[in-house]
């Protein structure tokens, strides 16, 4: 069989690296999320409450 790549020891030096960073406590890190809005959270709040209320 006529292999084209390697991804097998990609996959792994992947998940290792993964798992390396994140018993470091390097991963995550503020970079590497995001944050709603201002008044976001308070308006999806609202938002499920109605939907709850909606829905009995």
């Amino acid at each position: 069989m006529k292999r084209y790549a390697e991804l097998r020891a990609a996959a792994v030096a992947g998940v290792e690296a993964y798992a390396t960073e994140v018993r470091e406590g390097v991963y995550p890190a503020p970079e590497h999320g995001y944050a709603m809005a201002a008044g976001e959270s308070d308006r999806l709040r609202e938002l499920l409450a109605v939907g709850d209320s909606q829905s009995r």
